[in-house]
Formats: structure tokens, C-alpha cells, sequence
């Protein structure tokens, strides 16, 4: 038999993962750090803070994330940091229908900003 648990403790598991995006004292904001496949930053986006609201039956939708600056690479993963960029979570990045954790309408940015429209974490069951 695999593994559940209840929504109450879903919501408790994304509410408490993904808040700690809000803490720290060095910057405003967490952000959405957009990499290469080496880990290198093409560009960043700002996170609203707090970056999303309550989980709801264990997604947590997140609030509006702010265009980026123009960045210049192919982007293959991403980072999400909390205020004083200490790392979060992190997951791949690839082109629409690619599969990718985030899906972007292209990955190779010339001096060029990246639009997130939307973000969703959801907890295990």
C-alpha cells in the first residue's frame, strides 16, 4: 500500500516549505533564479512577498512573479531562493511541451526578459 496523508497535513507540508521563501533580511523578496545547465544565472525574477498564499488541498498557488531583467543563455534549471538566497527547491526548465518542471515558450534568451506567468507547487499525497 503507498504512502498518504491527509490534506490538513499536505497543506501544513507546502505551507511550511514554501513559506520560508518569505524569511530572511538581506533582500525585499525571495526570487526565481532562471540557470544554465551549469548552474550558472542567465537572469532572476522577483517573488511576491509573501510568495503565495495558503495551500489549498496541498498546492500552493503562488502570488504574481515579476517580469525579469534581460538575460543573455539557454536556461535549463531554475532555483527558487528565499530572502537572504538560501536555496529552496529546485527543478528543470525546459520549452513548452517539453516537460520541464517550469515550461517557457523558448529557452535561449538573446538580451531578452522571461514572463512567468504562473507557478504551482503541489505536496505528495
Amino acid at each position: 500500500m503507498a504512502l498518504t496523508h491527509t490534506t490538513a497535513i499536505r497543506n501544513l507540508a507546502a505551507d511550511t516549505k514554501i513559506d520560508q521563501l518569505n524569511s530572511g533580511t538581506t533582500n525585499p523578496n525571495g526570487q526565481l533564479v532562471y540557470m544554465d545547465a551549469s548552474d550558472v544565472t542567465v537572469v532572476t525574477a522577483e517573488l511576491s512577498n509573501p510568495a503565495a498564499p495558503a495551500a489549498v488541498n496541498g498546492v500552493k498557488t503562488f502570488s504574481a512573479i515579476a517580469d525579469t531583467g534581460n538575460g543573455t543563455g539557454a536556461i535549463a534549471l531554475y532555483k527558487m531562493v528565499d530572502r537572504d538566497a538560501t536555496e529552496n527547491h529546485r527543478g528543470t526548465v525546459t520549452a513548452t511541451g517539453g516537460g520541464g518542471d517550469i515550461e517557457l515558450s523558448s529557452v535561449t534568451l538573446s538580451n531578452e526578459p522571461v514572463r512567468t506567468t504562473s507557478y504551482v507547487y503541489t505536496e505528495g499525497a
